[in-house]
């Protein structure tokens, strides 16, 4: 077996981890239990009620400015207020 690695070139060696973690991502499983997701609503109602999941308006400049996209701008207006205008990469 040591001989057999040390003839494998760098590439031949990226090859094979590349196949076995393929493998074991096909048939490792889900990390996932199941196909539900549970929500604690009292700590997302926290969570709003803190405003911790807010930025302010000059704040959301700067991340668009940047460049930045980790985060989902959500447009609270109705429907026809977010036809008129909208951020483009907001989601009404």
């Amino acid at each position: 077996m040591k001989k057999l690695h040390a003839r494998l070139s760098l590439n031949h060696k990226l090859a094979i981890t590349t196949f076995v973690f393929g493998l074991i991502a096909l048939f490792g499983g889900s990390p996932y239990r199941g196909n539900r997701v549970v929500v604690d609503t009292q700590e997302l109602a926290l969570i709003v009620q803190r405003e911790a999941d807010h930025v302010s308006a000059r704040e959301l400049a700067d991340w668009i400015v940047q460049g930045k996209s980790d985060y989902k701008l959500i447009d609270l207006r109705s429907e026809k207020e977010y036809g008129d205008y909208h951020i483009p990469s907001a989601e009404n």
